[in-house]
């Protein structure tokens, strides 16, 4: 059973490792990373923020969903390459309507296929504001994390829909742009919820 890359604790790079470890869940059976190879990724990322200035932002507040893609985009170029296996994503939910609950059964039946995982935006008073990997998803609506910061899961049932974040939502005390959850509950940002599959090259 593989285990999932973690975070440093004073570091943003959540949205880094997400990618990293989605990857590592839905190739397990296609390529394993070796903690080197492992490394090499997680540094060809880094040089890309590096690169194209910001990785400071990123250090301080986090990643945001452009920004992701952008990522994810470059991790499927260097999965094709170095390793032989593409990484695929699509974001389908960003203008949804639909009831999370509705939404959360579709990605249960896109789990349950081979090669998937699912890069998740929530924010919970566990976690704060923070990228995560998903699993799998419970009968009773538990959906299990393989999680660079060591969560483990949260419920579905008492999660809450984030519209698109604005830019006038973010200020200096909340940079992100991100609402602070209600007790006991998990926001999930809608254009947040990236589906990913890896296959061969």
């Amino acid at each position: 059973m593989i285990k999932a890359y973690q975070q440093g604790t004073i570091d943003y790079f959540c949205g880094v490792y997400a990618i990293i470890n989605a990857f590592r869940q839905a190739a397990q059976d296609q390529k394993k990373l070796s903690f080197r190879e492992g490394c090499l990724f997680y540094q060809h990322l880094i040089k890309y923020l590096i690169k194209k200035d910001r990785f400071k932002e990123v250090l301080c507040h986090g990643t945001d969903c452009d920004l992701l893609s952008d990522l994810l985009k470059k991790a499927d170029r260097y999965t094709q390459k170095n390793f032989g296996v593409s990484l695929n994503f699509k974001i389908p939910y960003a203008k949804t309507r639909k009831e999370p609950q509705k939404v959360i059964d579709e990605i249960k039946d896109f789990l349950e296929r081979k090669h998937t995982a699912w890069i998740i935006r929530l924010n919970n008073q566990t976690t704060g504001d923070h990228w995560s990997v998903g699993t799998k998803i419970t009968p009773d609506g538990t959906v299990c994390l393989f999680d660079s910061y060591g969560a483990k899961q949260f419920d579905v049932k008492k999660s809450l829909w984030v519209p698109p974040i604005k830019e006038s939502d973010k200020t200096p005390d909340n940079p992100t742009g991100m609402p602070n959850p209600p007790k006991g509950k998990t926001l999930l940002l809608k254009e947040g919820q990236i589906l990913i599959k890896t296959r061969p090259v």
